[in-house]
């Protein structure tokens, strides 16, 4: 029989890394109550379903979004669009991007590993919007990638309108689509090594001192005191004006897990 323990232990880290304590569970009968509306933990390797609640059901997913983005990245990569070192110029669009960003300047050039790995570990949205304009030669053009690529996986409640995850009532997805997005990009050896990375200094542009950015997720981040869970393999955090979300992966007694929770209430 599989570890519970430890599978309760990545719920339980989840809900934590969101900045919620205990209560986040019911405190008597089934501890697997969230206070989420929607939620599902399978077993990655087999795909089994171990708890799940409302996970078809389509819900805002902010900057999980960024798991597909990276995706489509790695693979444009791989098919040989572009390579790693290509100088990739900021567009005054994608330096316009609020939220989660590294604070791009208009004209400004980076390589496009350089901003990709703003993307995967600072969650950066102004990266994202200018790697999507390099790679499709607009944001427009790589989402109708994203909602190809959604639909060649089987996800039956997914569309995105941005490549950064926005809130928009025509961006959604579901946990049980999540999971089909997030198991497919772990397949990619590539896209797996920097996500899991602590964190990732910029280099100097434009006379800009150099910056270092910690990963977006505290459970990956050793220095992050009591946040950091050691068995972790990759997360994704996300915040919508309707509540919170995670796409948490994780190994443990041999076996690797991968939970997703989103509407966590604020």
């Amino acid at each position: 029989m599989k570890n519970w323990k430890g599978v309760l232990t990545i719920l339980l880290m989840s809900v934590l890394s969101l900045g919620f304590s205990l209560s986040a569970f019911a405190a008597e009968t089934d501890a697997l109550q969230l206070k989420s509306k929607s939620a599902v933990l399978m077993d990655a390797g087999t795909g089994t379903v171990l708890y799940e609640k409302n996970s078809h059901e389509a819900m805002p997913p902010a900057s999980v979004t960024k798991v597909m983005t990276l995706l489509l990245i790695y693979e444009a990569e791989a098919a040989g669009q572009f390579g790693w070192e290509e100088t990739v110029q900021v567009s005054e669009h994608a330096a316009s991007m609020g939220g989660s960003q590294v604070f791009l300047e208009p004209g400004e050039t980076q390589t496009a590993a350089e901003l990709t790995k703003c993307i995967a570990i600072a969650s950066a949205n102004d990266a994202a919007v200018a790697m999507a304009e390099f790679v499709a030669g607009s944001e427009e053009a790589f989402v109708e990638r994203m909602n190809q690529k959604a639909e060649e996986l089987g996800c039956e409640n997914t569309h995105f309108v941005n490549v950064m995850g926005l809130d928009d009532p025509n961006q959604y997805t579901s946990a049980r689509d999540m999971y089909t997005i997030t198991r497919y990009a772990m397949d990619n050896p590539k896209f797996v090594t920097i996500v899991r990375q602590e964190s990732y200094t910029a280099k100097p542009k434009n006379k800009r001192e150099s910056v270092t950015y910690p990963n977006s997720n505290g459970m990956q981040r050793s220095n992050s005191g009591d946040a950091y869970y050691k068995p972790m393999v990759f997360g994704r955090t996300g915040v919508s004006d309707t509540g919170r979300n995670i796409v948490s992966v994780a190994s443990d007694s041999g076996y690797e897990y991968m939970a997703i929770i989103l509407r966590q209430k604020q």
